[in-house]
């Protein structure tokens, strides 16, 4: 699983100055594919005011992903809660929400096989 940078990343020089500024919040998704127009923060305030799910505060949050349905050519965020993990089945409830709109799309459980020796946390 792969990491989701958020905010402004900064680079100062010695002296304290900057030399160069990059804000991951409005990044491209992929070469020659723009980024959502939604940016993590917005669909957070979604999250917690649709759903009472406060990923900045819950420890039930388990990941955040965007990413590209091949067939729309759309972006999309993927937002997932931990429900258990029991008798090695993880067991999550992810949010779907359009990520140049900000709209909720659908919301699912699903369940995995954890292998052997693997660990998810």
């Amino acid at each position: 699983m792969g990491s989701l940078q958020v905010g402004l990343e900064t680079e100062y020089d010695e002296k304290g100055s900057i030399l160069s500024q990059f804000n991951n919040d409005t990044m491209d998704y992929d070469k020659n594919i723009p980024g959502p127009k939604k940016t993590v923060w917005e669909i957070a305030d979604r999250l917690k005011n649709e759903h009472n799910f406060d990923i900045l505060n819950d420890q039930s949050l388990f990941a955040i992903r965007i990413f590209l349905d091949e067939e729309s050519k759309k972006i999309y965020y993927a937002v997932s809660r931990f429900i258990s993990d029991e008798n090695k089945i993880l067991k999550l409830f992810t949010y779907h929400y359009d990520g140049d709109t900000g709209n909720f799309i659908k919301m699912f459980n699903s369940e995995s096989e954890i292998p052997e020796g693997l660990r998810h946390y």
